[in-house]
């Protein structure tokens, strides 16, 4: 368990990641992590990296509509990945996002 607010990561390694900490786990490939999200608020959630993709979930804390979401990215070429996501508010999904996401070097 992480949090921006200073919680150590009980053991695991603490990394910093866009508006938050991540706490990974290094022979797992497995993160936990909260961050402040534009959209959401406080939002917790957990990832697994795999050797192709990465696959993350997360729900928005003290949030009457129960809303939780996913994310996922997969790598199409070195520098091309595909990117999916959605948001559900309780059993109801309302938003979807699908792109393909390239990397360009200087």
């Amino acid at each position: 368990q992480s949090d921006s607010g200073g919680n150590d990561c009980s053991g695991l390694r603490r990394v910093s990641w866009m508006a938050g900490t991540t706490c990974m786990r290094g022979s797992d490939r497995q993160y936990t992590f909260v961050l402040q999200h534009s959209s959401l608020g406080r939002v917790e959630g957990e990832g697994w990296v795999a050797p192709e993709s990465i696959v993350q979930r997360y729900w928005v804390l003290s949030d009457r509509q129960r809303r939780t979401g996913f994310e996922t990215l997969y790598r199409i070429e070195a520098d091309k990945y595909h990117y999916s996501s959605g948001i559900m508010a309780g059993h109801y999904l309302t938003s979807t996002m699908e792109a393909v996401v390239e990397r360009h070097h200087p």
